[in-house]
């Protein structure tokens, strides 16, 4: 008898949901929809679509990124053969450790990864991921 009645009243608070075609679930339960944000993880855009949107005017990597184009690079530029894959432009990748040592990220592994978590280096690098060995490459052969 008591099983039954703790039994109905599990059933009555439990939440039911139903699924739908893009595998989304909604709460049927009326107390619980009011008071939380739906949460969607799959939305297409995690980000707004235009890079530009990503960072305000005012962040230091947009400082960063008008400061390396207003330096003479042409020397850079001409010391590649244009043999092989593409290069990745040089005033990007020289705003990478400009950016890093101003927010004291200094080891091209670190910087590496940056381009995945941080939303100031996917900025820099454009939406692009340069690996270590490259951003290395280019330190130890122009910066040093």
């Amino acid at each position: 008898m008591w099983f039954s009645s703790i039994l109905g009243l599990y059933c009555t608070t439990v939440p039911r949901y139903i699924s739908l075609t893009n595998q989304m679930l909604i709460q049927e339960d009326s107390f619980m929809e009011g008071t939380f944000v739906q949460v969607d993880r799959d939305t297409p855009y995690l980000l707004p679509p235009s890079i530009q949107d990503w960072l305000p005017e005012s962040h230091l990597a947009r400082f960063v990124v008008e400061i390396v184009v207003q330096i003479d690079l042409r020397p850079l530029k001409a010391s590649y053969s244009g043999r092989g894959s593409q290069a990745y432009n040089p005033e990007m990748v020289v705003a990478f450790p400009f950016y890093g040592y101003a927010t004291g990220v200094f080891s091209s592994r670190k910087l590496e990864r940056s381009t995945y978590d941080s939303v100031a280096f996917r900025y820099i690098a454009a939406n692009m991921h340069p690996d270590h060995d490259t951003i290395a490459t280019f330190r130890k052969r122009f910066l040093v």
